[in-house]
């Protein structure tokens, strides 16, 4: 019985730790966490700062290297944009639209910079930001995009690359809301070996950042309404937002509508443009399907997430096995009763 018991023991450590260093092999190596300033505007974890024109400020952040190795960490600075899935996009470089002024990217410096962290340390680090030389209004968003630099795993062919976002909202001493202002410039049909379907350009041409706006697209032909629906998005400011359908068929020729419309706070924008589809020798009926958004987090800091499961895994697993040798030692305890008897 106590071989059994200790054998049952081992087998749970062994597994519980086996399970916990595969986690750890998936976590980020690294921590990034921003150093709020003085002149913060709000209680959020990111950067939310209110800078007047032609000031300079540093902007300070803590890196905890976890691992047992040094690591260089590079930090990037990017503009906010919005993306195909009507996100709004703070990891990479995007699609912003003409209409910005002031990128993001070309107000911090150095950009990128490398910052080497010694193994099992914690420091602190800072990148210059030069607010626009002349007055702005709105709003100015961006992230500090934090990574190491891209190193091959074990596994041939594959990279592993760590990254942290941490989002820097500017806002002008002009502080005002600022009318949305909402451009359709037109539809875009595309036809290619994996897929087929439309390209509709939608503008945000003002600094403001616009969540949750709804958004109406009706696509029909001469003969028939082709597709339909809603959904929520949102804007960045100053980007541009290529809303995509894909057709699960070939696209037969004729003429299309595209009707949109948008509500972003309280106003309502509504766009109608028609294109022509030429023909291609397919006339196959249409069907779209739309790119749904995904919910995007607050601006703020994201690491990477992992299962919670991962985590739980050792200790459910160590629970079940008490649970088990409680009841094998009952059952032992009860067939010794009934020998005796």
């Amino acid at each position: 019985m106590k071989k059994a018991v200790k054998t049952i023991l081992l087998l749970a450590v062994l597994i519980a730790f086996s399970t916990t260093l595969s986690a750890s092999a998936n976590r980020a190596p690294f921590q990034a966490v921003p150093i709020l300033p003085e002149n913060q505007i709000s209680d959020r974890a990111f950067y939310d700062i209110q800078i007047a024109h032609g000031k300079t400020q540093d902007l300070y952040l803590v890196l905890k290297n976890d691992t047992l190795d040094d690591i260089d960490i590079i930090i990037t600075a990017v503009t906010a944009t919005t993306d195909a899935s009507g996100k709004v996009l703070y990891s990479q470089k995007g699609y912003p639209d003409r209409s910005l002024k002031f990128p993001f990217e070309s107000l911090v410096t150095p950009n990128p910079s490398t910052v080497k962290v010694p193994a099992l340390t914690e420091i602190e680090t800072s990148v210059r930001l030069n607010s626009p030389g002349s007055r702005y209004e709105g709003i100015i968003l961006g992230a500090l995009h934090v990574t190491t630099k891209p190193s091959e795993s074990d596994t041939p062919g594959i990279i592993n690359s760590f990254a942290y976002s941490l989002a820097v909202r500017l806002t002008s001493e002009l502080a005002q809301n600022i009318a949305p202002d909402i451009v359709f410039e037109g539809a875009e049909f595309f036809a290619g070996q994996r897929s087929t379907g439309f390209i509709l350009d939608i503008r945000n041409i003002v600094p403001e950042l616009f969540r949750y706006t709804e958004l109406t697209v009706d696509l029909y032909s001469e003969n028939e309404t082709v597709f339909s629906n809603t959904m929520l998005i949102d804007f960045a400011p100053n980007s541009f937002y290529p809303l995509t359908l894909i057709a699960n068929r070939s696209v037969p020729p004729g003429t299309y509508t595209a009707d949109i419309t948008l509500t972003v706070r309280e106003d309502t924008f509504y766009f109608s443009k028609q294109f022509i589809v030429y023909d291609n020798d397919n006339d196959a009926d249409i069907f779209l399907e739309l790119l749904l958004p995904q919910r995007e987090q607050a601006p703020g800091v994201h690491p990477a997430v992992f299962p919670l499961w991962m985590w739980l895994f050792p200790f459910i697993l160590i629970a079940a096995m008490i649970i088990l040798i409680i009841f094998m030692y009952k059952k032992k305890r009860q067939e010794k009763k009934t020998v005796k008897k």
